[in-house]
């Protein structure tokens, strides 16, 4: 008794895709914090519905990326830890990557 399966077609297809999108991501890729922290990745994991608003609620006076890397990493962990689901910026960061990864790759 035989069994005929199909569709393998489509699955090589889109096989083809997601490396093709793969490859797209590979490499350095600069993102903007909002690109990275949606508003959908932010109302579900912080106290905050963007990242801006993250931003203007600590006590950090943060008008670049420069300001927010120049802030004390002790200091904004702890405020990222008391304000959202992470333990750190760190935490928080990886997260949002592998979101946005995955979106890229369309999962």
């Amino acid at each position: 008794m035989e069994l005929k399966v199909e569709g393998f077609d489509k699955v090589a297809k889109g096989l083809q895709d997601l490396r093709r999108k793969a490859e797209a991501l590979g490499g350095e890729n600069s993102v903007s914090l909002a690109e990275l922290f949606p508003p959908s990745f932010m109302r579900s994991r912080t106290d905050f519905q963007t990242i801006d608003e993250m931003v203007d609620a600590s006590d950090f006076q943060v008008e670049s990326a420069e300001d927010l890397d120049s802030i004390p990493e002790d200091e904004w962990d702890r405020f990222v830890a008391d304000r959202t689901e992470f333990e750190s910026w760190k935490d928080m960061q990886g997260a949002a990557v592998e979101e946005w990864v995955a979106s890229k790759l369309g999962f």
